[in-house]
């Protein structure tokens, strides 16, 4: 081994060895850098966007080889010009029209080992840059997992709250999709201010969702969708939190269903059961 490997290995190996719990603010630029010796991001790595691959597209399952070794496969899967959408070499490397119709920014699925932040500032940047994805998605999945607990471990240990900057990516990425139908949002409660607070100062609204699947706590999403017509609540995310009132025993339902009387609403989907102040406040 050189000189220049044996510090690396030791720079490394000092990071790793850190006492992070003691460094609650160490830069996200850094956490960034230690996350990527993380195996599984090893074996993840792929010239085919990964916000593509998450979404699970059946298209995907027989493609993915070919598709992988096309030239400059990241800039031809975002412009729907590109030979690779127009002039597919045979009738099964046919991009489906829908290959953009539902896109998670999600943590928690099968094989998916990432910090939820990190996870989601990645994928955000990636639909950012993809016009075609922001222009045909219709169906938004977010479900973000924060390792924020005392044994995550270090590779994955993270903050409760959402770094500096994610909500106002999350509010200008939003800002692109027209098309956008069906918004799942299943961020937890200790984050819901953050993003509330970013959200109201830009002054966004999301006209053409028509389906929301929101976390505990997230009714002030309800009346940024001015034609909502669909909500379904009370478990996902965290199934714990819906449980829960807060400090004026207010429970997260009753929050909801209040606030849904600001929209044209025309169904409700309850994962749980109902109660009479879920009735009482209709």
């Amino acid at each position: 081994m050189n000189v220049r490997a044996l510090l690396f290995t030791l720079g490394v190996m000092a990071i790793l060895c850190l006492p992070w719990r003691r460094f609650p603010k160490l830069p996200y630029a850094l956490q960034s850098l230690v996350l990527k010796l993380n195996p599984y991001y090893f074996f993840e790595r792929s010239n085919i966007p990964l916000f593509i691959l998450d979404s699970k597209h059946c298209w995907l399952k027989d493609n993915k080889d070919w598709l992988e070794r096309y030239p400059d496969v990241q800039k031809a899967i975002c412009d729907k010009e590109s030979a690779l959408w127009r002039e597919p070499q045979t009738p099964n490397q046919t991009l489906p029209e829908d290959l953009f119709g539902r896109l998670n920014i999600d943590n928690t699925g099968y094989g998916i080992n990432r910090q939820g932040w990190m996870n989601a500032i990645e994928r955000l940047r990636e639909i950012r840059d993809c016009p075609a994805a922001l222009n045909d998605i219709e169906h938004l999945h977010i479900r973000i997992y924060v390792y924020d607990f005392e044994y995550s471990g270090v590779l994955m240990k993270e903050r409760t709250l959402p770094p500096l900057g994610l909500p106002e990516l999350f509010v200008s990425v939003l800002r692109k999709m027209p098309n956008l139908n069906r918004l799942d949002w299943g961020i937890a409660k200790p984050s819901a201010h953050s993003f509330e607070k970013a959200f109201l100062d830009a002054n966004i609204t999301l006209p053409s969702v028509k389906f929301l699947k929101p976390a505990a706590y997230s009714d002030w999403l309800v009346p940024l969708c001015p034609d909502l017509e669909a909500i379904q609540a009370g478990a996902f995310s965290n199934p714990f939190e819906w449980k829960r009132g807060d400090g004026k025993l207010v429970s997260p339902i009753s929050k909801l269903i209040r606030a849904s009387g600001m929209v044209p609403l025309q169904e409700w989907r309850m994962d749980a059961d109902w109660k009479l102040e879920y009735l009482e406040g209709i």
